[in-house]
């Protein structure tokens, strides 16, 4: 009952492009950070900056142990707009350490390159990505094939590969293992000058 009455009240306020009934009907449900995201994007749409970043650091803090990924960008994007450029990083690279993934390192990407610095943020996270594979190095290099190895280089693989830098994604695999989708993507991309590599995988 509640969320079709809500549902009503968000209709009318837009049909009468009322942005303060909208948004306080909006407002009396902030149990997700997305709430606060969708509040802020209304602010955004309407062309008020302040209120956008307002309500998305906000949403920040009222969820600080419970990150979401696309309020951060859009506070992110608020900081570059701003040319707040560290602090906007600062919020990436925060959702970065906390999802230290390929995606989020393409995430990083983008926005270090809006600043201008990604050579700098580039060495950071890969320092970051090989800190968190070292623990499971030595494991791998226990096991008799390496291809058959646990999965601790494989963030690191799949971000050469991205790069296209083969070369580095090999040496990361050999160093520490990866998954087997990506020991198969290896080879391939060795067979050519590398096939002694390629043929035990």
């Amino acid at each position: 009952r509640r969320f079709h009455l809500t549902g009503i009240m968000e209709a009318l306020a837009r049909t009468s492009g009322d942005l303060a009934a909208l948004i306080a009907v909006k407002a009396k449900n902030l149990s997700l950070p997305y709430h606060f995201l969708t509040i802020a994007e209304l602010y955004r749409e309407a062309k008020q900056p302040d209120d956008a970043l307002d309500w998305a650091e906000r949403g920040v803090k009222a969820f600080s142990d419970n990150l979401d990924p696309r309020l951060l960008e859009f506070l992110a994007d608020e900081h570059h707009r701003r040319r707040r450029h560290d602090e906007a990083l600062a919020l990436i690279w925060r959702l970065f350490e906390n999802q230290p993934d390929l995606e989020g390192y393409q995430r990083l990407k983008q926005h270090a390159a809006r600043a201008d610095a990604w050579p700098h943020w580039r060495e950071r996270a890969l320092t970051l990505l090989r800190r968190k594979a070292e623990p499971g190095v030595n494991r791998t290099r226990e096991r008799h094939h390496l291809w058959a190895a646990s999965r601790d280089r494989s963030t690191l693989v799949s971000v050469f590969l991205w790069e296209k830098d083969a070369e580095a994604a090999w040496s990361e695999a050999q160093a520490g293992g990866c998954s087997r989708e990506l020991w198969l993507r290896l080879a391939a991309a060795r067979e050519t000058e590398h096939p002694a590599d390629a043929i035990p995988i």
